[in-house]
């Protein structure tokens, strides 16, 4: 079971993935420019190893942000908005209040907190439930965010 916590770093890692894909991306092609095969680096078979794993990784990533692009449409309006705002864009929590016309920090605190409770509550009845928990504990830079949300408690 997702919980609101891991939803948070879901969509904390939303607005990394595209820039993460454009790295694979730029890799892959110095990689196989630079390296080629040059039995001095590394034979062909370890370059065409590395390489397919750098796009199979890729090819997670695309998933990941296909899969959490259908979620966030399936939340309401509002909470699309404020999550995105938030969490994608990082805007401050003052722009918050002021883009939205909310009277103060706490009530953007509470609606930021709902729309997520929302999100949660849609992850964990998709049918990429177990996909997003994979991704959560596999792929690495996606546990650091957790970690490092974990260290500074903004996960509770």
């Amino acid at each position: 079971m997702l919980l609101k916590s891991d939803a948070k770093v879901l969509i904390m890692a939303y607005r990394w993935i595209e820039k993460n894909c454009n790295l694979i991306d730029e890799f892959v092609y110095k990689h196989s420019i630079n390296f080629g095969p040059s039995p001095e680096y590394c034979s062909t078979y370890d370059v065409t190893n590395n390489i397919i794993d750098l796009i199979e990784r890729k090819n997670r990533l695309i998933n990941l942000k296909l899969i959490l692009d259908e979620l966030i449409d399936e939340l309401s309006v509002e909470d699309k908005k404020i999550l995105l705002a938030k969490m994608k864009f990082n805007l401050s929590m003052k722009l918050i209040c002021e883009a939205f016309k909310m009277p103060s920090l706490r009530t953007a605190f509470r609606r930021i907190d709902k729309a997520i409770q929302s999100f949660t509550i849609h992850a964990n009845n998709s049918q990429y439930k177990a996909k997003l928990e994979y991704m959560l504990d596999k792929e690495y830079w996606i546990a650091n965010i957790r970690k490092n949300m974990e260290e500074k408690n903004v996960c509770g």
